[in-house]
């Protein structure tokens, strides 16, 4: 590290000297992006997404990041050469060091497509043929690891656009799905989306990045909530409602996250 980006990093850290993951009582001793570089084409990460992090919580998705940035990547529509080179090195460390990932994402058949189109009423594109449908089926295992990728997500986002931690008393609320779910039927969580009007700019060096990685968000008047939907290259999705105090969420607890 030179000169400068070690000046860059204390300075950071003496701005915010508590790590944001974890309910913001241990000290920052390192600096996270989220999401993190693997998401975006040739690293490129958009400007002012870092994070003050101490070490666990920095390295706390390291794997998850992998599973989900190769889960991104399986909407071909807009791709290009260099999309296609870094899903195919990334396909092959996942299946090298994480094997029961990739036996836990598998794209769907002709046939197994033919009956979701069938089923959900889409029409298939006439540009392409129905191999060509980035449709995948997802198991246990991706399903926790999104879960938990998406906590720390959320987490970043909230101390982004609140300015604080989210308390070890705050909990949040997360649903995600694919370009293949069906659509949310969950009354709550659609009134929740409507009133996100926060759509921030994703940009590096003046390169819009919103094909990548996007959202949209609210934060209540009196800073004790927010939501946020966040999308990603197209391919899936996370809403999340959070709150300072876990009983503002009004849902089963089994599926409440809490902070690291």
């Amino acid at each position: 590290m030179g000169k400068t980006k070690r000046l860059d990093k204390q300075n950071f850290l003496k701005k915010h000297p508590f790590c944001c993951f974890c309910g913001g009582t241990k000290p920052a001793e390192e600096i996270d992006h989220v999401p993190g570089r693997v998401f975006f084409r040739d690293r490129q990460w958009p400007d002012g997404y870092i994070f003050p992090a101490c070490i666990e919580c920095n390295r706390a998705t390291r794997y998850e990041e992998k599973v989900i940035a190769l889960l991104c990547r399986f909407n071909n529509s807009n791709e290009t050469e260099i999309d296609h080179a870094e899903f195919e090195k990334m396909a092959r460390e996942v299946a090298r060091h994480d094997p029961e990932f990739i036996s836990d994402i598998r794209p769907l058949s002709a046939n197994e497509t033919r009956r979701f189109l069938r089923d959900h009423n889409i029409e298939k594109p006439t540009t392409i043929t129905t191999a060509e449908i980035p449709i995948v089926k997802i198991g246990d295992i991706v399903n926790k690891s999104v879960r938990k990728f998406g906590r720390k997500l959320f987490l970043a986002l909230w101390f982004k656009h609140t300015g604080m931690a989210l308390p070890k008393s705050g909990a949040m609320r997360i649903v995600w799905m694919t370009n293949a779910s069906p659509a949310i039927d969950d009354t709550a969580l659609i009134a929740m989306f409507n009133t996100l009007n926060g759509i921030p700019p994703i940009i590096k060096n003046s390169r819009h990045l919103h094909d990548q990685f996007t959202y949209r968000y609210v934060v209540t008047a009196t800073g004790d909530g927010a939501g946020f939907f966040v999308w990603f290259r197209q391919s899936f999705g996370l809403l999340c409602t959070m709150a300072v105090d876990k009983s503002m969420i009004k849902n089963d607890p089994t599926n409440i996250e809490v902070p690291f």
